[in-house]
């Protein structure tokens, strides 16, 4: 890994940790044994890293879309909370979660850059819902991009309130979420 992929990974840890507005340049530097001139290098300010952690973040997220693309449904949906776990794991938010929290105190050009992630996000769990329910897989009342966008939210929400409430709350939430889109057998 190279120094700027290094420091994109320090600063994404930071930012799912403490938040945006929670660390400087030092608290990436430091760990990685660099001046922070190097950082300086690489990326010219913190709104310009920002941006260049979300726009990773969305490049991964698409990445990952791609390789969950032949699974049927449940196992994407599975994945998806996979996603979750891994930053439940680590004690993080998500990346949704940490920057709208504090999204009128980040820079205009970071909301854009979010706002493309949150749109494709939305967008892919909507035609995963959509093609669950075509195919029997998944049962909810009114549109899947209502139901998808209340899915993300409880996601992104269940990570923070399990840092409060510990991580059975976060399993809670999943679960409920399951047995909210599983088809009753009297919809068979």
């Amino acid at each position: 890994m190279n120094t700027r992929d290094k420091i994109l990974a320090t600063a994404k840890n930071l930012i799912l940790k403490v938040g945006y507005n929670a660390f400087s340049f030092s608290d990436i530097s430091v760990p990685l044994g660099i001046k922070n001139a190097a950082i300086h290098y690489h990326f010219p300010g913190k709104e310009a890293l920002g941006c260049a952690v979300i726009r990773k973040e969305h490049e991964n997220v698409i990445k990952w879309k791609n390789e969950v693309d032949k699974l049927d449904p449940w196992q994407k949906l599975e994945r998806f909370f996979r996603v979750y776990d891994k930053n439940m794991v680590h004690n993080r938010i998500c990346m949704v979660g940490s920057i709208s929290s504090d999204l009128y105190a980040v820079p205009e050009s970071m909301r854009d850059c979010l706002h493309a992630m949150v749109v494709d996000i939305n967008q892919w769990l909507t035609e995963l819902l959509e093609e669950g329910r075509r195919l029997g897989t998944f049962q909810f009342h009114g549109p899947a991009e209502g139901k998808a966008a209340v899915v993300v939210t409880s996601l992104a929400a269940g990570l923070q309130i399990a840092r409060v409430l510990g991580s059975d709350k976060f399993e809670q939430i999943k679960n409920q979420i399951k047995l909210d889109i599983t088809p009753t057998k009297d919809d068979n």
